[in-house]
């Protein structure tokens, strides 16, 4: 029997520097707080193409990294990671690379966070065509929404893949509303669920499951969502069904950024790989709950901290 040939995936979106500053006591607004900052790659397309490949993915990423010394250390570590990278310099030369800048509660929790990602406002899809038009019917292209909604919807129409999509945060989410009907799948959590489909931040977990029905219904191409609530449980609703899925309490919360990035990157690696969706979001359930017990939204070794986490 010949082998299977290894499937693809491409990642587009944001590709940026992860400013932590944590935070040593509670918050206290309106003034100085101790704590300490540290300087990190980040960005949801590079987290999740970290997480798929140090788990054993053809991951290859499309960005816009500035021509700077950060984007310089950017593409060092994407390296290191195995991540393939295909960057956008045209016209972007004296462009800065993004950062992502978060504070983080004492507990792990994030107290506020500051996208600068106006760079990827000017992504050109025509650099990436030949790329896209590789990709063959059982690869994946992820694409996220820090991405403009023309970027999204050109990237999406060049690709005969599986479409994955990414709503990344409540302010963020509508711009995925158009192409809903090009994703096979779509990864989101309940606030930015309520957003994307304009739903009162008082609704429930119903409205969303009926408003993803609606996605799903006629010639969309839409069959499948999962959907995160910290750390409650995490929803799979597809056309017939809609399934809780638990989440165990880690014994320690370091930090929580990126968790959002491994439940996505591994439940894709699981799927990559042949499992079905369930059992593919279960494993990146077991990946989030590894990643908030250190800190940082990368760890090479992710695949071992998984099964020394699992509860016994």
């Amino acid at each position: 029997m010949a082998a299977q040939t290894q499937r693809r995936i491409l990642v587009a979106g944001a590709a940026l520097i992860d400013r932590t500053g944590w935070l040593h006591n509670r918050a206290a607004p309106g003034c100085s707080n101790p704590g300490k900052f540290d300087e990190t790659p980040g960005g949801t397309a590079l987290n999740v193409a970290s997480v798929l490949a140090c788990l054993g993915q053809d991951a290859e990423l499309i960005t816009k990294i500035g021509a700077d010394a950060s984007g310089q250390m950017l593409l060092d570590q994407l390296q290191a990671r195995g991540v393939r990278t295909l960057p956008d310099y045209a016209d972007h030369k004296d462009a800065s690379t993004g950062t992502y800048t978060s504070i983080i509660e004492p507990d792990g929790s994030l107290f506020i966070a500051i996208s600068d990602a106006g760079l990827y406002q000017q992504f050109d899809v025509a650099p990436y065509q030949e790329v896209l038009n590789r990709l063959g019917a059982q690869d994946y292209l992820c694409v996220e929404s820090n991405l403009p909604g023309s970027a999204l919807q050109g990237l999406l129409a060049e690709s005969q893949a599986r479409h994955v999509g990414l709503t990344v945060s409540k302010a963020k989410a509508h711009k995925l509303r158009p192409a809903l009907d090009q994703l096979d799948l779509l990864f989101t959590n309940q606030v930015e669920a309520f957003a994307l489909f304009e739903l009162s931040d008082s609704g429930d977990e119903t409205e969303i499951v009926n408003a993803l029905r609606n996605a799903m219904a006629g010639t969309s191409r839409l069959s499948a969502a999962v959907i995160s609530n910290g750390p409650d449980t995490v929803l799979i609703v597809d056309r017939d069904h809609a399934t809780s899925l638990p989440v165990h309490p880690a014994k320690t919360v370091v930090d929580v950024t990126g968790a959002g990035d491994a439940l996505v990157g591994a439940t894709l690696s699981g799927l990559m790989t042949g499992k079905n969706l369930r059992n593919s979001v279960e494993f990146g359930i077991e990946a989030a709950h590894a990643t908030i017990q250190f800190a940082g939204a990368y760890q090479s070794d992710l695949a071992e901290r998984i099964q020394s986490s699992r509860p016994r």
